[in-house]
């Protein structure tokens, strides 16, 4: 295989990953705003759920590009299908949105 066929997998890993980190960073703020206002602590998204949630974001979102919302929208948009600990980090960050 050559170095070239090589690129475009390693940009979508890369888009990926970023999409991925811009998804977390939604939540820590979402949930940090949801926490000002509840006046209580609001734990930091787990180690778990982090990789659980860039296992979902790539089977569930492989064409979503990062920015804008977008990637936390489609994870929104497929609640029902994400692994348990993802699940409860969108739907806590879901609740939060709505509790603002």
């Amino acid at each position: 295989m050559s170095p070239h066929s090589e690129r475009p997998v390693t940009r979508l890993v890369l888009s990926a990953s970023v999409g991925l980190a811009l998804v977390l960073a939604a939540f820590t703020i979402v949930l940090s705003a949801g926490q000002v206002t509840a006046q209580e602590s609001t734990p930091k998204p787990t180690h778990e759920q982090r990789e659980a949630c860039k296992a979902d974001f790539l089977r569930l979102c492989p064409g979503v590009k990062p920015g804008a919302g977008r990637p936390m929208q489609c994870l929104q948009s497929h609640v029902a299908e994400l692994s348990p600990p993802c699940g409860e980090l969108v739907n806590a960050a879901i609740a939060s949105q709505a509790a603002s």
